[in-house]
């Protein structure tokens, strides 16, 4: 409460003949009214209504376009005067309360990302603007906060702020592409926050789960980069952002939080929608498929939380994977064939997935219908026949050796890392695993025999063929 601290002592500083006792009765009455605000919001509202907000910034008069900008990596909290300019990510609605109202927006430059809170007009000339994800903005007259996650600032903008936006290839601001993380990476991120930018595949009706704090509100979302498809679960409020999103529609969402293998809101997660970029996305939809066409059988599925799961199946000439919330209401094993009438492929150099919406659209069956048997595979290799690289392999042997866990700078940021060697009658393989696996793979002692479960093989930078972990890599450990 270091910030909420510091408000009200400048606040009394300020107002000499305002008593301690009134002023937190003031900030106790918003915060009782507007469901929204936190004690530190509630502060600095009164020191608006106050009109000492003003008083901290100086320099007036000078024009837009002649003032100096500060680096979003250089701010640090009680900054008075201060403007930012940066690419804009996305953008809140504007939220009226009865006695307030504000507009976030999250935006980046060379050095950061920066999360904006306007008040009052200037939430609302924000809205106003329609401001989309991709434009450059240059905010004026700003003042800094400590987050309340304590990490980094926040930036405010109140009465004597302004805005104005710049034409992009102008300013030495990185690209959106470049602002957000590829969703094969997020997916590795296990507990990061991360921004993503997708197509929408579908969106799922909201429904309401049992969680250990109460029933709440939940909407699932299937989105897809040009690299892979994920499932974004939208809690409780954040689930109404996802109301009026269609399917094939651009966006960009912020600050997600990667847990089992699945993007989860946040209470600052926002929406942007990308009008000024497509992206190349090879959605194509299957109406009305055939059971000839779709009939696959079960390999493996994976439950990843809060009802979602992956089912990993084979048509009998390559491995699928099925995906999509209905999954997770339905008993499937290893073995049963799953029959497909209506679903959305995708495909991604080797691997395809099969994205089914309702429960109407597929049957679980324990034995295949006539004439349409699919014979096993078996995607289990011994490491002496490995001779180039493979997705989706099943391999085992005894963890021989394996380096302690590590945290590597990579250009999606830090993340864990264990490099490992595998061994089996003879023959020894390297192998890395990235993130969730790392840590994953730590917990396991040298010595033991493991089963590495749908990972990948690829070759290292020297040449050389090693064993890589996937987001659906399992390690089953065997004695």
């Amino acid at each position: 409460m270091k910030d909420y601290d510091e408000i009200v002592s400048r606040i009394l500083e300020r107002k000499p003949g305002l008593k301690l006792e009134d002023l937190e009765r003031m900030i106790e009455e918003k915060i009782r009214t507007e469901k929204y605000l936190n004690r530190t919001g509630a502060a600095l509202l009164v020191a608006e209504e106050l009109g000492l907000l003003s008083d901290e910034t100086k320099g007036e008069g000078r024009a837009l376009e002649e003032s100096r900008t500060t680096k979003i990596a250089d701010l640090i909290p009680g900054l008075g005067d201060v403007s930012v300019l940066g690419r804009v990510i996305t953008v809140s609605p504007l939220v009226k309360g009865e006695k307030y109202q504000y507009c976030k927006m999250k935006i980046g430059d060379q050095t950061g990302k920066l999360t904006v809170v306007s008040w009052g007009e200037r939430a609302e000339d924000l809205s106003r603007m329609g401001i989309v994800s991709g434009q450059v903005i240059r905010i004026e007259h700003g003042y800094t906060r400590e987050r309340l996650d304590g990490k980094g600032s926040e930036f405010h903008v109140g009465r004597r702020g302004s805005f104005a936006t710049l034409p992009g290839g102008e300013q030495e601001v990185p690209e959106l592409q470049q602002m957000v993380t590829p969703i094969r990476e997020a997916l590795n991120m296990s507990g990061e926050l991360v921004d993503v930018k997708c197509s929408v595949v579908s969106v799922q009706p909201m429904r309401q789960v049992n969680t250990s704090l109460g029933p709440t509100n939940l909407r699932e979302v299937q989105a897809k980069d040009n690299d892979s498809y994920a499932t974004v679960v939208a809690w409780r409020s954040k689930a109404d952002l996802f109301e009026d999103v269609r399917e094939g529609e651009n966006i960009i969402i912020s600050d997600l939080r990667v847990r089992n293998l699945s993007l989860h809101t946040t209470g600052g997660t926002m929406l942007g929608r990308d009008k000024a970029v497509k992206l190349e996305v090879d959605v194509i939809p299957t109406p009305q498929l055939t059971a000839a066409q779709y009939l696959v059988r079960v390999i493996d599925f994976l439950d990843q939380g809060v009802g979602l799961r992956t089912v990993i199946a084979h048509d009998g000439r390559e491995v699928v994977r099925v995906v999509g919330p209905v999954l997770s209401r339905l008993r499937v094993r290893p073995g049963d064939y799953v029959l497909i009438s209506r679903g959305g492929i995708f495909q991604k150099g080797r691997k395809k997935q099969l994205i089914v919406r309702n429960e109407g659209d597929l049957e679980i069956l324990s034995e295949a219908p006539p004439n349409m048997d699919i014979p096993d595979i078996d995607r289990r290799i011994q490491l002496s026949s490995i001779t180039q690289e493979d997705e989706d392999v099943i391999v085992e042997g005894i963890l021989s050796s394996k380096t302690p866990l590590n945290t590597v700078n990579t250009r999606f940021g830090p993340a864990e890392v264990v490099n490992f060697t595998l061994q089996d009658v003879g023959k020894s393989m390297p192998g890395v695993a990235w993130r969730s696996k790392a840590l994953e793979l730590d917990d396991i002692p040298v010595g033991k025999r493991v089963r590495v479960r749908w990972a990948r093989v690829r070759r290292n930078p020297v040449g050389q063929l090693e064993i890589v972990t996937d987001r659906d890599t399992i390690f089953e450990l065997l004695e």
